[in-house]
């Protein structure tokens, strides 16, 4: 990887950055015989216009282009294909504004796309034949916005909110394209909160609230994970004991016990989105973490 910035003034400047990839991807089958591989490489560049119209200030204009390794399709056999190499690609528009020195806001429009794969079967005498796909791909837009650094003297957050529309396009299927992709919600949004206790040296209170909103479920979008709001409450006291720091921790997660799903996963050889563009695809999910007490200490040396 190389990179640099160069600098034109106080006002202009471009960040440019590349990577050299090598990949090496071989599937077997069930016998232990190679059914495919590949060795590939490429570049990935990425390059940033940035703008300061004043000091505290900044927008820039991103474009990134990224190689990949494939997903991994499983065969009628039980084996498994490796698909050649796939590129990304995102733009990206975004500023940050910097406030008393202490406080960020930032926020980004972004575009990215990538290819999508799957596979897909067919039924002839009882006798299933597989497929294995690049077929359409998958595109978001969204637009997120975040808040990092200290309100106050004594309090610290961090948080956000993001919009993406994952929808799946050109698949050449009426049943899927321009459905939203399984388990990406629409909706996001995370804020952690630290308040220092004044009166007490070393003694801190923190909450995180996170929101997931709705999820597609299958990819014809017929079936949906509903949206969930968790809570987390903790307290951090640290103090020195014999030349050491000693941090005591503790907290509660899921606060008010909400039952939701984690995650969704097509159930697969190849996991993750390597068929989750499949109509015949069977998927599982996970369940979330319930109300759980934590504590733990530290001893820094």
């Amino acid at each position: 990887m190389t990179g640099d910035t160069v600098t034109f003034n106080e006002q202009w400047s471009v960040l440019a950055s590349a990577s050299q990839t090598w990949l090496s991807s071989v599937g077997y089958n069930t016998n232990g015989t190679t059914s495919s591989a590949y060795n590939a490489y490429g570049v990935s560049p990425t390059g940033s216009l940035i703008y300061k119209p004043v000091p505290n200030v900044t927008t820039y204009l991103t474009y990134a282009d990224a190689l990949q390794a494939g997903d991994i399709l499983p065969t009628t056999s039980g084996g498994s294909v490796p698909l050649p190499p796939y590129r990304s690609t995102e733009w990206e528009l975004g500023g940050k504004v910097t406030l008393r020195d202490s406080l960020d806001l930032n926020t980004a429009l972004f575009h990215m796309s990538r290819p999508y794969a799957y596979n897909t079967s067919t039924t002839v005498n009882t006798v299933t034949n597989y497929a294995l796909n690049t077929n359409g791909e998958q595109v978001n837009d969204g637009i997120e916005m975040m808040a990092k650094g200290k309100v106050s003297d004594d309090l610290t957050v961090f948080g956000g909110v993001t919009f993406i529309d994952p929808m799946l396009k050109n698949t050449s299927d009426p049943t899927t394209d321009h459905k939203l992709v399984v388990s990406v919600p629409k909706w996001q949004g995370n804020v952690y909160t630290e308040y220092n206790i004044a009166e007490v040296s070393g003694l801190s209170v923190n909450s995180n609230v996170h929101y997931t909103g709705r999820r597609a479920a299958d990819v014809t979008n017929t079936s949906w994970a509903a949206p969930y709001a968790t809570l987390d409450l903790g307290t951090v006291y640290k103090m020195t004991s014999f030349g050491h720091e000693i941090t005591w921790r503790a907290g509660v997660n899921n606060v008010t016990n909400q039952h939701y799903w984690a995650a969704i996963l097509p159930e697969t050889t190849g996991g993750g989105s390597s068929q989750a563009g499949a109509t015949n695809t069977v998927y599982e999910a996970m369940m979330g973490a319930p109300l759980t007490f934590h504590a733990s200490v530290s001893v820094d040396f």
